[in-house]
């Protein structure tokens, strides 16, 4: 499932912002493996950052359970990364948000409004009541 998510996201990126993958800038929102809790062994969000970095993208990540990666054997990239803040402005500078994890404490339909693009694998957007103009489903 990641690699399908990570085709989705090169090609949202290239037909509508007409951007490659290689040197884009991706929010992932969601590191645990379920929403709600900071448990994140065995989530997919691991497999997505290093594959889209492998395709040259540059990824952030925020998660209100996760603000540290702690050590992993299978993601050594990854472990000691820090959540980045919830912050608007930084949102809306990067090419597109990916929600991995669908957590309580994140506002999808303001997400929605400065984010660029968004990837939902969660469909929490259209549940959310959010506009849907920016978001693509996967």
């Amino acid at each position: 499932m990641p690699e399908h998510v990570v085709r989705v996201t090169a090609n949202a990126l290239s037909l509508k912002q007409k951007r490659a993958l290689n040197g884009s800038r991706v929010l992932l929102v969601g590191m645990s493996y379920k929403k709600n809790v900071d448990d994140t062994r065995e989530s997919p969000s691991f497999a997505l950052i290093e594959l889209l970095e492998a395709k040259g993208a540059n990824v952030d990540f925020y998660d209100p359970h996760v603000p540290l990666v702690g050590k992993t054997r299978e993601h050594p990239n990854v472990e000691s990364r820090a959540s980045v803040p919830w912050d608007f402005d930084k949102i809306a500078e990067c090419d597109l948000v990916l929600i991995s994890t669908d957590h309580d404490q994140v506002d999808y339909c303001a997400l929605a409004r400065h984010a660029q693009m968004i990837v939902d694998t969660r469909s929490v957007c259209a549940r959310a009541g959010a506009d849907l103009s920016n978001v693509i489903l996967a």
